[in-house]
């Protein structure tokens, strides 16, 4: 495992040796993925490979992986949620090169001919992230899922449910024209 990770690589220097990386990087150093985080405290896991594919270019394949502490958006606590993310790219070195690919094959743009794992990382588990974060049922701290409201929300003045607003929608669809 690799103890810190290079600002830069060449991609395709790596690809013609073989090269595979692995380790660790803290969660504190992704400004863009602290933004959602709740503690930035932990680390991701990563994985890649390099090599040459047909054509010549060059592929990245692997893995990142961290728990993540999130917002419920359920009851505004925190949760650790696990992410995973394979990836599996082709570099290019323009817009050009990348409509080129087949559909099959997910373009990595290399400026200078070099790449920043960061970024991969970093694009890699926000795109992991889930869309709305939650515990599992049952699992949050507060009964009334902290909203203060439930379907089956009761009138306390007159200990039944209330009615439906939309009700008059339904009378006018019933009566004929």
């Amino acid at each position: 495992m690799s103890s810190r990770l290079p600002e830069f690589i060449d991609p395709w220097h790596f690809a013609e040796i073989e090269k595979e990386l692995s380790g660790r990087a803290g969660l504190a150093g992704f400004s863009r993925l602290t933004e959602v985080l709740v503690e930035d405290a932990g680390e991701t896991e990563f994985v890649f490979r390099f090599r040459k594919g047909e054509k010549g270019r060059v592929h990245i394949g692997g893995s990142v992986r961290a728990e993540l502490t999130l917002e419920c958006q359920r009851c505004l606590e925190p949760v650790c949620v696990p992410v995973a993310s394979e990836l599996d790219v082709v570099v290019v070195e323009g817009f050009d090169e990348a409509e080129q690919l087949d559909e099959e094959f997910e373009p990595l743009l290399a400026g200078d001919k070099r790449i920043r794992l960061n970024e991969i990382i970093e694009d890699e588990l926000l795109l992991a992230l889930p869309q709305v974060p939650m515990h599992r049922q049952g699992d949050c701290t507060t009964a009334s899922n902290n909203t203060g409201w439930s379907p089956e929300q009761v009138d306390e003045d007159e200990g039944q449910s209330k009615p439906n607003p939309f009700a008059v929608l339904a009378d006018l669809k019933s009566k004929p024209s």
